[in-house]
């Protein structure tokens, strides 16, 4: 097997990365892929900084064992804690998802006024790269800790949902925002939702599609973009929870069946 048909890895605490799985599936057709949803220790919004980075090291070594040849940490909260470290720990390409929707919300706001959606610290480190961007523009954090939980359940009850979300975006809308960046990667599956409460002209940013914008700029730079069949491309899946779970949430949020779903118990 040539360097260009091994797969990218991205993982996450549960199957809110696959929102930037389903952006691997448009924009980079032809590549591999693994994805390793953690939910042993799902949420990691919740758990010791400490505990965090032992787990994505632990992952990371596990993708690597896969053959990886680039590795998305496709959560919000884990990248704001580990990525600096992996990256000094790890020598292969690691990307994360914050940085790359800070820089396109910079470039989307036309009154300077953002929302972020997501936990506290997420909020803070867009912060921190917006400011040194832009530091004239305004910056109102939104958590919403539901929200993800809707998407690890499979949105089966939109209009719980609905009410949450006109609940949770209401003191976003007061601040009358122009650009809206999902600080979670659970977030782009709510899309419609959130539409419903905001009003039409706010643009949206995904991280998940510019995070994988950024690795298909990697990965042609280092000669490892996989331009082969796209009908022979390979998925797998590892989960450290309920296999069937997963894969029954997993097919509904991508629209893509999942052949078969691999138990991988990391400690």
């Amino acid at each position: 097997m040539s360097y260009k048909n091994n797969p990218i890895g991205l993982f996450d605490s549960g199957v809110g990365g696959l929102s930037v799985l389903r952006e691997i599936y448009n924009q980079l057709p032809c590549e591999n892929t693994l994805y390793f949803a953690d939910h042993m220790h799902i949420p990691y919004s919740i758990k010791p900084e400490k505990l965090i980075k032992k787990y994505v090291f632990e992952i990371i070594n596990f993708l690597l064992g896969e053959k990886a040849k680039i590795i998305v940490i496709a959560c919000n909260v884990a990248t704001s804690i580990a990525l600096e470290d992996a990256r000094e720990k790890f020598n292969i390409p690691i990307v994360g998802v914050i940085e790359p929707g800070a820089k396109m919300a910079v470039k989307a706001t036309k009154n300077k006024a953002v929302g972020i959606l997501g936990p506290k610290k997420v909020t803070e480190i867009y912060k921190q790269i917006i400011g040194s961007l832009d530091s004239t523009i305004n910056l109102f954090g939104q958590p919403c800790s539901d929200f993800a939980n809707f998407v690890e359940q499979g949105l089966v009850n939109p209009k719980k949902i609905q009410k949450t979300a006109n609940i949770c975006l209401k003191p976003l809308k007061e601040k009358r925002i122009d650009t809206l960046i999902f600080g979670c990667t659970h977030y782009p599956f709510l899309k419609d939702f959130i539409r419903k409460v905001m009003e039409s002209k706010v643009k949206f940013v995904d991280p998940s599609r510019e995070t994988v914008l950024g690795v298909k700029e990697i990965l042609k730079k280092s000669g490892s973009l996989n331009v082969g069949r796209q009908e022979e491309s390979i998925h797998k899946f590892f989960v450290n929870g309920h296999k069937q779970d997963f894969k029954f949430v997993a097919e509904k949020l991508i629209g893509k069946r999942i052949d078969s779903v691999e138990q991988d118990i990391l400690l």
